[in-house]
């Protein structure tokens, strides 16, 4: 083999180790962006949730009539929010083809009117907090009905 063809077969496997080399990194950095982007959706939830129960106690101890109005930009993994008994408010989630659920509790009794479709649970853009007439508190959805 010529010197030339040596070296030019040296220079192809060199720059097919680099590709390589760059390859994995890539795989590896976009494998950790989708971990920090389901992480980042996951505290998005407990910040939203904390956020609805403080302010289910500030409308609990105001007057009955009280209404607050919460803008949150949900995180795409909620395929439903409900509420169960009169203190458990869940979010319904998929990550990776998995359904789980995160349950929040309150201290005071909460009802709660969602939409039961994720079509419909990815359009809420407000979630109304209110203490009714007979001192009920209600969380639901302008978009979806609020009584």
């Amino acid at each position: 083999m010529s010197k030339k063809a040596q070296s030019s077969l040296e220079y192809m496997f060199i720059i097919a180790m680099t590709m390589i080399i760059i390859a994995v990194a890539s795989a590896a950095f976009m494998l950790k962006s989708g971990e920090t982007n389901i992480q980042a959706e996951e505290q998005m939830i407990d910040v939203i949730a904390n956020d609805m129960l403080d302010q289910i106690e500030t409308v609990y101890y105001s007057g009955p009539g009280t209404t607050i109005q919460l803008r949150y930009d949900l995180p795409d993994m909620i395929q439903n929010i409900s509420v169960l008994g009169d203190n458990e408010i869940v979010f319904l989630t998929l990550k990776d083809g998995i359904y789980s659920e995160k349950v929040f509790y309150s201290s005071m009794p909460v009802f709660g009117i969602f939409p039961s479709s994720y079509v419909e649970t990815s359009q809420i853009s407000k979630i109304v907090v209110r203490k009714n007439e007979s001192g009920n508190i209600i969380l639901c959805t302008p978009e979806f009905g609020c009584s």
